[in-house]
């Protein structure tokens, strides 16, 4: 993972001022400090390391009694370079004159530069100034070259080391650090500094800086992709800054006080200041809602601005936002909060009149992504505007004129989000009318209905221009009657009856031609868009629609490469309508349309590849003849649900080849026999009162044959609306689903993901919910826990305990000093983001034991549940911070992939005291992937002792307890009451 980035360091250096009386220090016996100091005959020291007699290379003449002043000097005597005293405008003075010693002849600071070769064993040798700073200029060239660099402490310091361009500017390239102890391994390797691709390292961001030992040490500089011609190396010696002092993220310039951290920080420069922890630090602590440089965050770091009001589970009762509180960034603003899985948040969102363009992206209170939050919008009406998987990536949709008001419906499936703060910003930009300025779609304001931007102004629209006005039924850029939209822009059927034949005709953009045929007797249609050329002018799909305008049949492309459609299909008598539809944003010219009929075969009459296809109702049999469909003759008919070749009621399919319900009544195990390709299983479930349920599905014995679906699906009127889906969310490749449900009547569906589904088995949890505190069933039969509690054992019976103090993950955790390590009992949400943006691919996280304890580490989504395909690592956090994250999983001291069939990952192990370091990578690094991470430190029981015998999730582990070592939880009643005992 890499940090987030602000957007420019400011290097501060410090000069060192200094003064000298003359005088040599006193101790307290009252001789001079120095055991011997050498004087000009006058008092006057001479600085011992010049020449003898020699001052800045000079012969010094003899100074008489009359070339004294009366208090014993030279009377030309005063503040000069080379005189080896710090004077004002000096950066440095050495006592001579001379270049090229580090102080040069007008007293400033010469920086070193690197002389190739150079390598390990003969770097260039640094040298500190009087402020404590060494600089060298350097270059690497080509782009895979490498300098060296030494330095030497006299005694511990904290020291700071930093890779620019000269005079605080950006480097070009993106090269590398790497700091060794003399000739030990390397101490930390540094790729970033927290504003760009230049290294930067500071005890604010790598610990190990702070109070560096004495000794020789030896740093590495290292190109990357491009040669970098011009850069500068400092190392820096720092001072503790005064609180109210200036101050960076990183310390670079300077430590805080121990007692305050650098806050108040400039988005831009990175440059705060000294301060004590606490709210308006613009630095997050526990407890706050959020602490950051912007007008949402109120007094007391809590939220400011509008706050969503429950219940507002419906638009009637929705919240309306109030103003942003951030110039610049949008309009409006809310605060809301999902109070659980089943919550349903909606806001009101006035609008204009004449319409607008509506745009939304959600955060939490401290600008990061808080997990998945569908966002769904919605106009007066009901009628859907747009929907998004993921707020935060922001959502845009056209509310049209007329509505006055939006509605924007926020839920979410994952439980690391409920609780948190949603805060969601919206901008509103009002259509503009005719004659008005217009931008691109996403680019500023639209025309209003009926009006067009052309040449940056709205323009009304008018039948024939190649636009569908929202008044016109077509618009093909003519007015031209007969090729289906005639002269006042009303849409005309093509008719096309047996035998058939074709039309080019021109659609404009974003409409569709209606070909209209009817059929006396069955027949098989062929119908194809292309051109008369025989290429493929536009992206067309054909759509078959009865009299009755449903669906008969349809298609979308031939292939990958050709983006026109054909169909084929047999047809009884009637009236049909082909729409003929494309998806180019231009009116497209001379598509043709060709419709071709064909007699059918009756039943008994020979049939084939070669041969007229049977007729409808029928198929072609084993022995080339037509032969009528039947229920039960194991054939799936067009009107059939299922067949499953038999007459037998009760297996799913009925004996009138119409799909079967299984009852799940409160619950329980449901073996199936699989299901081919072409089927699937339905599950009644009716709830008269609200319900946890918990499904999954496995082979009966706690492995996963077989890769299956699981849709769970609520009766709202005559219609059945999906409520969830799963794939691959419990074991391995098997589904399931866990969720609090309203009452109601619902249908669980089962199916193969791949075609066929091996034989299964489905379990069923339906359980009352209790809360903290209560009595729970430890067997998940009777009451339920809500989420991120577990049934803990008390006694024969169990009572709903919190899974551990729930907090989100801080950031950065690039190196190991930058994670505070937790104690056990923690349950951390996170987010892992896909390794193509080049953010969060890997987490990493500490847990702190106070005694040797046996910790388990798990991922999931903190309530039982497994969001997505994880791997866990236990891993050392030296070679993390030195090599970075991929050396320390390779070099893993412990990994778990899916937990011998569980896509998340689960490691227990009996540990020292001390702290452990574990990392977590989605498994491809290709997915986005909110969930969390737990750990528990587990007590041990000993010989007759209660113990944990229920597992927290129907393939995991014991959470609460263990039994020591030789002995295991026996459980013959099987009723969650264990006891420690010999095996």
């Amino acid at each position: 993972m890499q940090r987030q980035r602000l957007a420019l360091i400011w290097l501060l250096g410090f000069a060192a001022w200094g003064c000298d009386d003359g005088e040599p220090e006193v101790t307290d016996g009252g001789a001079a400090s120095d055991a011997a100091v050498a004087t000009d005959g006058g008092g006057a020291p001479i600085d011992s390391s010049l020449p003898d007699g020699d001052v800045d290379g000079a012969p010094v003449a003899d100074a008489g009694p009359a070339d004294l002043g009366p208090d014993g000097t030279a009377p030309d005597a005063g503040p000069r370079c080379g005189d080896g005293r710090l004077d004002e405008g000096e950066a440095c003075d050495d006592g001579n004159g001379v270049a090229g010693d580090g102080c040069d002849e007008r007293c400033q600071i010469e920086r070193q530069r690197t002389v190739e070769p150079d390598g390990r064993d003969q770097p260039l040798v640094l040298r500190f100034g009087p402020d404590g700073e060494a600089q060298a200029d350097f270059a690497l060239d080509p782009a895979d070259d490498a300098d060296w660099f030494a330095f030497t402490l006299d005694a511990p310091a904290d020291i700071a080391l930093v890779v620019d361009g000269g005079e605080g500017l950006r480097c070009m390239g993106d090269p590398s650090l790497t700091l060794f102890a003399d000739a030990a391994a390397a101490l930390l390797n540094v790729e970033d500094g927290p504003t760009g691709l230049c290294p930067v390292a500071a005890p604010g961001t790598h610990p190990r800086l702070g109070g560096l030992a004495a000794g020789r040490y030896v740093i590495r500089v290292a190109g990357l992709l491009e040669p970098s011609p011009a850069l500068r190396l400092i190392v820096r010696k720092l001072s503790t800054l005064a609180p109210g002092d200036a101050c960076t993220g990183a310390g670079e310039t300077g430590r805080c006080p121990r007692e305050s951290r650098c806050g108040q920080r400039d988005l831009e420069t990175d440059v705060g200041r000294c301060m004590a922890a606490g709210c308006g630090d613009w630095l997050r602590d526990d407890g706050e809602g959020c602490d950051a440089p912007d007008a949402f965050c109120g007094d007391g770091c809590v939220l400011a601005g509008a706050t969503a009001q429950e219940p507002n589970e419906a638009p009637e009762a929705a919240s309306a936002p109030g103003p942003s509180l951030i110039a610049g960034l949008a309009d409006l603003q809310i605060v809301t909060t999902l109070e659980g899985l089943a919550d349903v948040d909606f806001v009101r969102v006035p609008v204009p009149i004449e319409g607008a363009e509506l745009e939304a992206v959600l955060f939490d209170g401290f600008f990061a992504c808080p997990g998945p939050v569908r966002l769904a919008a919605t106009d007066a009406d009901g009628t859907a505007l747009g929907r998004t998987e993921q707020a935060c990536g922001g959502l845009t949709v056209s509310v049209p004129a007329g509505q006055g008001v939006a509605f924007l419906r926020l839920n979410t499936d994952d439980a690391g989000v409920v609780g948190r703060p949603l805060l969601l910003f919206l901008t509103v930009t009002p259509r503009a009318a005719v004659g008005e300025a217009c931008e691109p779609p996403g680019a500023g304001p639209q025309c209003q209905a009926g009006a067009w931007c052309i040449d940056a102004r709205c323009v009304a629209d008018r039948c024939g221009d190649g636009r569908q006005g929202p008044d016109e039924a077509c618009d093909d850029g003519n007015q031209a009657p007969g090729d289906g939209c005639n002269a006042a822009c009303v849409r005309e059927f093509i008719r096309l009856d047996p035998p058939g034949g074709s039309r080019d005709v021109d659609l404009p953009a974003g409409a569709d031609l209606r070909v209209r045929f009817t059929l006396a007797e069955p027949m098989a249609l062929e119908a194809r868009t292309g051109h008369a050329d025989g290429g493929c002018p536009a992206d067309t799909e054909l759509v078959l629609l009865d009299a009755a305008g449903l669906t008969v049949a349809a298609n979308d492309d031939l292939s990958a490469n050709n983006p026109c459609s054909a169909l084929s299909e047999v047809l009884v008598a009637g009236q049909y309508d082909l729409a003929v539809r494309h998806r180019a944003p231009e009116l497209v010219r001379g598509l043709r349309v060709s419709l071709s009929f064909q007699p059918v075969a009756a039943d008994g009459e020979a049939c084939g590849p070669d041969r007229a296809p049977c007729g409808p109702g029928s198929y072609c049999g084993d022995d080339g003849r037509c032969a009528a469909h039947r229920c039960q003759d194991g054939v799936l008919a067009p009107d059939e649900d299922c067949d499953d070749g038999n007459g037998v009621d009760g297996d799913g399919c009925s004996a009138m080849c119409v799909f079967e319900s299984t009852p799940l009544g409160d619950g329980g195990t449901f073996p199936r026999p699989g299901l081919a390709g072409d089927e699937l299983d339905v599950f009644g479930l009716e709830l008269e009162a609200p319900r946890r349920v918990r499904l999954w599905i496995d082979n009966g014995r706690g492995r996963c044959s077989d890769d299956s679906i699981m849709a769970l699906e609520r009766q709202e009127g005559p219609d059945w609306v999906l409520v969830t889906e799963d794939d691959d969310g419990g074991v391995t490749v098997c589904s399931r689903i866990d969720r609090p449900l309203s009452p109601g009547r619902y249908e669980v569906v089962v199916y193969g993901a791949a075609g066929d589904l091996a034989p299964y088995t489905l379990h069923a949890r339906v359980q009352p919910e209790v809360g903290p505190g209560e009595l729970c069933d430890r067997l998940g039969i009777g009451a339920a826990c809500p989420v991120g509690y577990g049934c803990a054992p008390q006694g024969a019976a169990g009572i709903c305990t919190a899974l551990g103090q729930r907090r989100d993950e801080p950031e950065p955790d690039d190196f190991a000093e930058d994670v505070n390590p937790l104690a056990p009992d923690v349950t951390v949400r996170a987010l892992l983001t896909p390794g193509f943006d080049g953010l969060d691919e890997v987490d990493l996280f500490a847990f702190r034991l106070d005694a040797p304890a046996r910790l388990r580490v798990e991922t999931g989504d903190g309530d039982g549940g497994c969001p997505g395909d994880t791997l866990l690592h236990r891993v050392d956090p030296e070679v993390w911070d030195v090599e970075g994250a991929d050396a320390a999983i390779a070099l893993a001291l412990d990994s778990s992939d899916d937990t011998d069939n569980l896509r998340c990952s689960v490691l227990e192990a009996d540990l020292p005291a001390g702290t452990h370091w574990f990392a977590v990578e989605e498994y491809d690094r290709d997915e986005f992937l909110s969930y969390a991470v737990m750990a528990r430190a587990l007590p041990l029981r000993g010989d007759g002792a209660a113990c944990d015998a229920v597992l927290i999730s129907p393939w995991g582990a014991p959470w609460f307890d263990r039994c020591e070592a030789g002995l295991v939880c026996a459980d013959p009643d099987l009723d969650g009451a264990g006891v420690c005992a010999a095996p």
